[in-house]
């Protein structure tokens, strides 16, 4: 059935506050892969918002009157803008807008945006996100990272890194992000919803094209704006798990002069994301 266009431009009330703890940084560490270490502790990495953003968005689209059977949702774009990076001991709330509601043939879309602050009211990170439930309209008429090297250098094309992605690493980040929609870990969902199989979650092929720029760039807290369109599921087979391999390239900087890089990351020829990462100065 068609979403309920009625809820674009809605916004939610701030969720109850959420205090970071190192623990739960650690957690995503190890689920996402090892940031380079500063003063001893590990750094956040720029994706860890959607810990906080995911469950807030998914608690209001959850409400009936929208319409939208969230077991049939992937991912379709993802950007995190910092205003400042996430700490251990930051208590944040998130608020969530709906900003758009559209069909794209037989699926349709939602794009929400959250907003996360400080519960004194500090701006810290604003989250966009652009969900497609699969599916669910009438069919339409058809219509080991690489050494660290020089990178500043626009065209310059980076060191291809890989990363193998197994089922139990869908566990992992599953237990770390707290997205734990079956059709990462139960073929029967995924083929449910029309899927070929066990998918990986969109969010984790985002974290490792940024774990692989921030290696590259040797900054762990470079990245103050990730923006990433995902175009195709990430198959993970049961038996040896999926090869993510992410590649990029440097871009021309931005109107304020900060370095950009143009990432994508393919499992064998198929491009399964396509990213856009801004530097900061310090990083150059």
């Amino acid at each position: 059935m068609p979403l309920n266009e009625a809820f674009v431009g809605r916004v939610f009330a701030p969720t109850a506050p959420y205090r970071v703890s190192q623990e739960k940084i650690q957690e995503f560490v190890l689920a996402t892969g090892a940031a380079l270490p500063q003063d001893g502790q590990p750094v956040v990495p720029p994706t860890f918002p959607i810990v906080l953003s995911l469950p807030a968005t998914r608690n209001t689209l959850s409400d009936p009157a929208l319409g939208l059977d969230y077991s049939r949702v992937v991912h379709g774009r993802q950007r995190f803008r910092h205003t400042r990076g996430v700490q251990a001991g930051d208590e944040l709330t998130v608020t969530v807008h709906i900003e758009q509601i559209q069909s794209g043939g037989v699926h349709q879309i939602v794009t929400t945006r959250s907003e996360i602050a400080t519960t004194a009211g500090e701006p810290v990170c604003t989250a966009y996100s652009t969900l497609v439930e699969r599916g669910t309209r009438p069919r339409a008429a058809k219509r080991g990272a690489e050494p660290r090297q020089p990178w500043t250098v626009p065209g310059r094309e980076l060191p291809a890194r890989d990363f193998t992605v197994t089922r139990q690493d869908l566990v992992r980040y599953a237990g770390a992000s707290g997205d734990f929609n079956p059709i990462h870990f139960s073929d029967h969902a995924a083929t449910r919803a029309g899927l070929p199989g066990v998918i990986g979650h969109g969010m984790l092929t985002m974290a490792l094209t940024a774990r692989a720029v921030t290696e590259w760039v040797g900054d762990p807290a470079g990245v103050f704006d990730h923006e990433t369109r995902f175009m195709l599921p990430l198959l993970v087979p049961d038996e040896g798990g999926a090869t993510l391999t992410v590649t990029a390239t440097v871009s021309d900087p931005d109107d304020a002069g900060h370095r950009q890089l143009v990432a994508e990351a393919t499992a064998g020829a198929t491009v399964v994301a396509g990213s856009r990462l801004t530097i900061r100065p310090a990083a150059r």
